[in-house]
């Protein structure tokens, strides 16, 4: 909320005094360079939020943000492999390597809910994404 309280404020501001085109712009850019710095930084849900922006669904976001957001289309962060490495062996209930031959820990693609990567199972060598 200390980023979208304020804002909003702002926003209101100028719908009551009714500010020019050139103003609006600027308060765009502004507004979605932070918006976009807050989506990458608490990532999952918010993602997909800047991803709907991106896209202007709803026909509801101004170009500025359509463009801002649009990096999310095609550039989503990946979670470091600790972390993946984690959520895999507290889902098998045993270590990584009791179960795969191999895991490569770069992802091969990236999505606002998860992430892809290469392995090969133990116990018959099938590769697996």
């Amino acid at each position: 909320y200390s980023l979208a309280i304020p804002k909003y404020i702002q926003y209101r501001a100028h719908m009551i005094m009714q500010s020019p085109d050139d103003v609006w712009d600027e308060l765009h850019e502004e507004t979605s360079k932070a918006g976009l710095d807050k989506i990458m930084e608490l990532q999952g849900f918010y993602v997909k939020s800047g991803q709907m922006a991106a896209a202007n669904i709803g026909n509801a976001f101004p170009k500025i943000w359509q463009d801002t957001m649009s990096v999310l289309q095609d550039e989503c962060p990946s979670e470091p492999f600790e972390v993946v490495k984690s959520i895999v062996e507290s889902e098998y209930g045993c270590d990584l390597h009791d179960v795969f031959e191999t895991f490569e820990e770069t992802p091969i693609g990236a999505a606002s809910i998860g992430q892809v990567h290469r392995a090969t199972l133990k116990r018959d060598g099938s590769k697996v994404v």
